[in-house]
């Protein structure tokens, strides 16, 4: 499972502005570390996935029109032989 702590921004607001951090839990409901990738080309031009932890969605410009932004997000996890990769979509509100 992913989740998305945070999905609306202000449409005015700057570029690499956080809109939420990603976090990854296994089988058992444990967070744990992933790399994100953003794959839908929707997404590219507004929003990227960076951050200290590598996990948080940031805005890619400034001023990003007023709407809902379909972002899909993929994690790869994997430590000590175990792999985990997940998917999910989230709309985010920019008003």
């Amino acid at each position: 499972m992913i989740s998305l702590s945070k999905a609306t921004v202000s449409k005015t607001a700057a570029a690499n502005t956080a809109v939420g951090n990603f976090t990854a839990f296994d089988a058992s409901g444990r967070s744990i570390n992933a790399h994100w990738i953003l794959p839908n080309p929707d997404a590219v031009g507004c929003f990227y996935v960076a951050g200290s932890s590598g996990n948080t969605l940031l805005t890619s410009r400034a001023s990003l029109p007023a709407g809902i932004y379909s972002v899909q997000v993929i994690a790869v996890s994997q430590t000590l032989g175990d792999y985990w990769k997940g998917k999910a979509v989230f709309d985010i509100t920019v008003s």
